[in-house]
């Protein structure tokens, strides 16, 4: 680690990016997923809803003679013809009637996606019949419609508790858990409904969901490499594996997904702003920065603000032109983003050239507004320097507080300036600090020899 820095400009570099790639990866990750094979219109369980038209005597209300003289008349017409069906239900049946037909009324309004007309009638199923397993079934698919995610794990418990634990009622009861952030209920389920039907995607990919969630990212990429081998052009699975290996700090692996994403077509702005992060982590900035030119071709990320963050890179690499073409593009894409980030780039690409009056003055515009923004003291600190007033940059250094990578780099300017003063007991505190954060053994053996009898300043 360098002591004393070539030039105070290499030091305004960006926050540090593993401190801000895995909270966006995180938040980026919503606890739910659009169901596909396991959605109840998919065409598996559709089959299995018209097959619930069939009466279940054993285990269901009783049904008089006239009852079933009733039902085998509508029976041709409860899957071609729900209309028909639902106006003989209403005008033929009375209050001596089974509760079936209560249900039958609540499937065939299932059947037409009039969610309000099924939840009554199947409700009065269930009142006069609690333990009518169908209509419990039925009501659960209603309420999964309805996204009422409470209610519909309730009444998929009650399903599995009247003997119809199978793939549907465990796969559904597991995907209201996991609507509600109750992760390890949710993959118990999903685990249960594997057991009737290990192959379906959904079931798969809620436990992967689970899993992730939990803080089991291992076995989450684990369950991601099946999806992804069963369905490679799928972009959730490529970029919810990318945020677990991020999690377990596998970066590079993380970057081959970003990059798959990419070349699907499949990466969105904030996906690329992650990719971009990531390759200015592991210092390939002549990687990164065409994927930040390409964010600012695509839709609006979440955090505009963002695309700023190879412009530091850029200044430390003394790519000053880059830098100042890179900054032109970013308020072209996005001409009405104020953020301090833009005239603390242009007051450090003045300072880089030795234009240190002008950039003061930028960089007193953001202190006007926030006095105690971290990154803009510390770019003054450098400025006083640049200007030759290190007692007014030591004040500035000193002020530096609420970001560690800038208190650091704040703490080892003040340190060499109380170096170059010689009152290294003041300087040593700072040194020490920095080490107990990035130990190196230069540093150490640096602090060391401050510290020895023989040096100069030791009293």
């Amino acid at each position: 680690m360098k002591i004393l820095p070539a030039s105070p400009i290499r030091r305004v570099l960006p926050m540090a990016l593993a401190a801000t790639i895995i909270p966006f990866a995180a938040a980026a990750l919503t606890p739910g997923f659009p169901l596909t094979d396991s959605a109840p219109g998919s065409p598996d369980f559709k089959r299995q809803f018209e097959a619930s038209f069939a009466l279940h005597p054993s285990i269901e209300p009783p049904l008089s003679p006239r009852d079933r003289e009733l039902y085998q008349e509508i029976e041709p017409w409860l899957e071609d013809d729900p209309d028909r069906a639902i106006a003989w239900v209403d005008r033929e049946r009375t209050t001596d009637n089974s509760p079936a037909f209560a249900y039958l009324l609540g499937n065939l309004y299932y059947q037409k996606a009039e969610w309000d007309d099924a939840e009554a009638a199947l409700q009065e199923a269930i009142a006069a019949y609690p333990a009518f397993r169908r209509a419990h079934r039925t009501l659960g698919l209603v309420l999964i419609r309805r996204e009422r995610y409470v209610e519909a794990a309730e009444t998929w418990q009650r399903v599995i508790a009247l003997g119809g634990g199978d793939a549907q009622s465990y796969g559904l009861l597991g995907y209201a858990w996991l609507q509600q952030s109750h992760f390890a209920s949710s993959l118990h389920a999903y685990r249960m409904a594997r057991m009737f039907d290990p192959n379906r995607i959904d079931f798969r990919r809620g436990e992967a969901h689970a899993l992730y969630s939990m803080g089991e990212y291992r076995q989450a990429i684990a369950m991601l490499d099946e999806l992804i081998a069963q369905q490679p052009d799928n972009p959730e699975f490529w970029r919810l594996q990318a945020n677990a290996f991020l999690q377990v700090e596998a970066f590079e692996q993380a970057l081959i997904n970003l990059e798959i994403l990419r070349g699907l077509g499949q990466a969105t702005a904030d996906t690329l702003l992650l990719l971009g992060d990531l390759y200015l982590q592991q210092d390939l900035l002549d990687l990164a920065l065409p994927v930040f030119k390409e964010t600012l071709r695509a839709d609006a990320p979440a955090n505009p603000e963002r695309v700023l963050h190879p412009l530091p890179a850029l200044i430390a690499a003394d790519r000053l032109d880059e830098a100042e073409q890179y900054l032109h593009q970013v308020q072209a894409a996005y001409p009405t983003l104020q953020h301090p980030e833009i005239q603390l780039t242009q007051a450090r690409l003045e300072l880089a050239q030795d234009d240190a009056a002008s950039a003061g003055i930028r960089v007193e515009t953001v202190l006007d507004q926030s006095p105690l923004h971290a990154q803009a003291l510390l770019l003054m600190g450098y400025i006083h320097l640049a200007l030759s007033n290190p007692d007014s940059a030591l004040l500035s250094f000193q002020r530096v507080q609420g970001d560690l990578p800038a208190e650091l780099d704040a703490a080892l300017e003040q340190a060499r300036i109380y170096i170059d003063r010689n009152q290294v007991d003041s300087a040593l505190p700072l040194l020490r600090r920095i080490h107990s954060h990035h130990p190196s053994t230069t540093l150490q053996q640096y602090i060391q020899s401050l510290e020895s009898p023989t040096h100069p300043s030791y009293h």
